[in-house]
């Protein structure tokens, strides 16, 4: 519970001592972290860097950790076991005993929908700029599943082209459209069912009201019986 705790508080407060605060722009070949006018902190790729292969197991499994992460943030750094430590405000211990992973996503800043994730090895806060910081580093230009929570990056249109077949919105309104009809249906069967359930019991239901009907006058008039006719007492 207090680890849940730690956890949402490193993403809704910012850190004394966060990863990324000595400057309002970190660069690497192009590549920057920057900050914008509402303080949050967004990966900016360049398009036109180069991209290399992928051959780290660890950071190939990282990466789709991250671009099908339910937070949408642009920057999320990572424990060795691809859990989260925090996001850009996350300050990294000095006593950290295991490795720390940093992920970033965001849309090139060319002006198209296009997205790059890299994921690396984190060796300290600020160090964007150092190389050293590159040498363990995947990258991937795939589509993140969500789009970015702080308004870092959008997805612009390519959000329902990810999801698939069945996922479409005109698909999801026919599927939509014949369960009312399908419901409808059950609701006619029904309907009918009682209508002729009331209909094979009606005549009987029918006798039944007409017996007791002739039972209560029968009874009646065995109770109503004429009286004799009385003669007012002669006066005296």
């Amino acid at each position: 519970m207090l680890l849940q705790l730690a956890l949402c508080l490193s993403f809704l407060l910012p850190s004394v001592l966060a990863a990324f605060t000595r400057n309002d722009r970190i660069c690497w070949r192009r590549d920057c972290v920057t900050r914008t006018d509402a303080g949050t902190l967004c990966f900016e790729p360049e398009g036109n860097t180069s991209k290399q292969e992928c051959t780290d197991s660890f950071l190939k499994n990282l990466l789709q950790v991250h671009l099908t992460s339910t937070l949408g943030r642009s920057i999320i750094y990572y424990d060795d076991e691809a859990r989260i430590l925090g996001a850009a405000t996350w300050a990294i211990p000095h006593d950290m005993t295991g490795s720390v992973f940093v992920c970033m996503t965001g849309q090139f800043v060319d002006g198209t929908t296009q997205h790059r994730t890299i994921c690396r090895a984190a060796h300290g806060d600020d160090d964007m700029g150092i190389p050293a910081a590159h040498i363990r580093e995947c990258v991937s230009d795939e589509t993140p599943h969500q789009s970015g929570n702080a308004g870092c990056f959008s997805l612009a249109g390519a959000e329902d082209d990810d999801k698939e077949w069945y996922e479409q919105p005109i698909l999801a309104g026919l599927f939509w459209l014949l369960g009312v009809l399908v419901t409808l249906e059950k609701v006619g069967i029904w309907v009918d069912y009682m209508a002729q359930t009331v209909a094979a019991l009606l005549p009987g239901l029918v006798s039944v009201f007409i017996d007791v009907f002739e039972l209560l006058a029968r009874r009646w008039r065995r109770a109503v019986v004429p009286l004799p006719m009385q003669h007012p007492a002669a006066i005296a």
